[in-house]
């Protein structure tokens, strides 16, 4: 079975092109973190999988998007660093559950766990090129429907 994932990425990359909230994004994790960037964002697939199956053979399914944002560690005034991924998640998730379809394929996000987990946030650490980052990665779970193909 095939998953049409593409159109659950490009409807977060869309998403975060119009909201103007981050300095920069991209798809998948960075090699290297773009010098000036005051907040990152990469976008990249946690899993994808069938939740449930329609009388006429569609399908349901949940694809779990997360959008990481970084922040290097040294960025200064660091003092303000924490408080700015913590607006910044704010924001992003309040842009997100306002607009739960995103306009596309996209039936809902699943902000109270209907299907599995429900949109989270989880705070680490990561370096990258040998630089380190305080990064927060959010999790949209996405239910969508009829994307996934039968293949022979």
């Amino acid at each position: 079975m095939a998953f049409n994932i593409k159109a659950s990425l490009d409807a977060i990359l869309s998403h975060l092109a119009a909201s103007g909230r981050l300095s920069s994004y991209s798809l998948g994790e960075p090699v290297k973190v773009p010098e000036g960037a005051k907040l990152h964002g990469a976008v990249y697939m946690r899993r994808s999988g069938v939740d449930h199956l329609y009388l006429d053979g569609g399908t349901g399914e949940v694809h779990a998007v997360v959008v990481r944002l970084y922040r290097a560690v040294l960025r200064q005034p660091q003092s303000e660093g924490e408080l700015e991924l913590v607006n910044a998640v704010s924001e992003l998730t309040e842009d997100f559950a306002e607009d739960y379809t995103l306009g596309t394929t996209v039936r809902e996000i699943d902000l109270a766990a209907q299907f599995g987990e429900g949109i989270s946030a989880e705070w680490g650490h990561v370096e990258v090129s040998g630089s380190m980052f305080r990064v927060v990665d959010i999790t949209l779970p996405l239910v969508v429907d009829d994307s996934a193909t039968a293949a022979a």
